[in-house]
């Protein structure tokens, strides 16, 4: 750190985890308000916790999820501790042989039914999105191809669509660069909203309904 009353910088130093070190570990649990009652998450669900985050409630249930993330990051789920059996359950297991990219390819909304889901994936080889049963653990594709959903930038419950950025969705194109579209929940259907060749930045009017694009290669 350089100080602003002298010339020598002043020297801190910082401790963090080396291997063989001990690690703490998430251990999430719901309290009963009136009685004290504690119903711990199935540890054997999260044996390896990374973190454990993104906690919501089901809108009609008590029911609580999470997002769990193994250490390693080959293992990514949704779980679930249901306030009443007492019962975990896992909702979403998204498994690899090799690496899960949590920072970059994540992706997860919850619908306002609490019973669906949309989240992002790998499973095909390509980053696409599905729509989950939470209830019965089916998953639909909603996107599919040889391209990849960047990111998703609005989810439009009431219209059933999405906003997403994409990549390498024109074979004459440097696959890299970022285009957008509007995506129909129920068919599928893509409709693009950028096609110029070059990386493309949208802002929305507060309509919603007009846009500027900007864009560049």
């Amino acid at each position: 750190l350089m100080p602003e009353d002298r010339v020598e910088p002043i020297l801190q130093t910082h401790q963090y985890l080396k291997p063989g070190d001990k690690i703490a570990r998430t251990h999430p649990a719901i309290f009963e308000v009136a009685t004290g009652r504690r119903i711990d998450l199935d540890a054997e669900l999260a044996p390896n916790p990374w973190s454990i985050k993104e906690f919501s409630w089901h809108p009609e249930e008590a029911r609580v999820r999470m997002l769990y993330n193994q250490r390693g990051h080959q293992v990514l789920r949704l779980l679930e501790i249901d306030a009443l059996s007492g019962e975990s359950s896992v909702l979403i297991d998204e498994t690899s042989d090799t690496f899960i990219d949590y920072a970059g390819k994540r992706f997860l909304h919850i619908m306002e039914d609490g019973d669906h889901a949309i989240w992002m994936t790998e499973r095909s080889g390509w980053n696409h999105l599905e729509m989950v049963d939470l209830v019965t653990g089916a998953r639909t594709p909603i996107t599919s191809g040889d391209w990849v959903v960047r990111a998703v930038d609005d989810v439009d419950e009431e219209a059933g669509t999405l906003r997403i950025r994409a990549l390498g969705l024109d074979a004459d194109q440097d696959p890299y660069h970022v285009h957008h579209a509007m995506i129909d929940l129920e068919s599928g259907e893509l409709t693009r909203l950028t096609e110029g060749d070059g990386t493309h930045e949208l802002e929305f009017a507060p309509d919603g309904r007009h846009y500027i694009d900007r864009w560049s290669r």
